[in-house]
């Protein structure tokens, strides 16, 4: 067990290191506007089954000032998949550290498109998540080493 985290540690550091993260934020945070690109992105790739993990972190503009944010996206399988309530890919954003108020592409008024490569190491979202009233659009694109 401990050899396996190891070695999942390691190939995750090692595939940031290449990793591009392009993407846009537009919506709110308790009523506060998220606005602009996610600026000192980093993005992780996990394979699983036929499809992929992925996790990005990095800083966005909430009411004016830079915020961490965090988010995944869980991809099933390869080429377009759909996010929502009954979605084939899930996806979720965090502000600020803020698990109480994490936002989710599966609950009512989430959704949107991305796709998956073939290779499994790049893709696209276009998808809104929510938490409460509150949504956040995803935007943009993203590629692992």
């Amino acid at each position: 067990m401990f050899a396996f985290a190891v070695a999942l540690t390691a190939s995750s550091i090692a595939g940031a290191a290449g990793s591009t993260l392009s993407l846009g934020l537009s919506g709110s945070y308790k009523g506060k506007p998220v606005n602009g690109p996610v600026v000192q992105g980093l993005v992780r790739c996990y394979q699983t089954g036929a499809g992929v993990e992925v996790q990005w972190s990095g800083s966005a503009k909430v009411n004016g000032s830079l915020k961490q944010v965090n988010g995944d996206m869980n991809f099933q399988r390869t080429g377009k998949s759909t996010f929502g309530p009954r979605g084939t890919a899930i996806a979720s954003l965090v502000v600020n550290s803020d698990y109480s108020y994490r936002y989710g592409s599966g609950l009512r008024g989430g959704g949107g498109t991305g796709t998956l490569a073939k290779n499994r190491k790049s893709g696209t979202i276009a998808a809104t998540v929510v938490s409460g009233k509150a949504k956040v659009r995803e935007q943009g694109r993203w590629t692992c080493s």
